[in-house]
């Protein structure tokens, strides 16, 4: 995920999380085929795929989020 919070996109084997969506910009596989065609779509599309992780970044990683539902669970 540390990929992902740089703005980065990132192709990464599904483990079932469910606390990022998945789709463009946290490309998702289960077989060897399925990487291969998420990794050609990556290539293909990347500046799309840059795009929609830095926005699932800031919408999932940024301190301002992240650290104030931290502090409400904390209190």
């Amino acid at each position: 995920m540390r990929y992902l919070a740089s703005g980065r996109p990132a192709l990464v084997e599904d483990t079932g999380q469910t606390s990022v969506p998945t789709g463009a910009g946290l490309l998702t596989f289960s077989t060897p085929s399925e990487a291969r065609s998420a990794a050609h779509d990556l290539v293909e599309n990347y500046a799309a795929h840059r795009a929609a992780a830095l926005e699932l970044a800031v919408e999932h990683f940024a301190a301002d989020k992240v650290l104030s539902q931290l502090l409400e669970d904390l209190l």
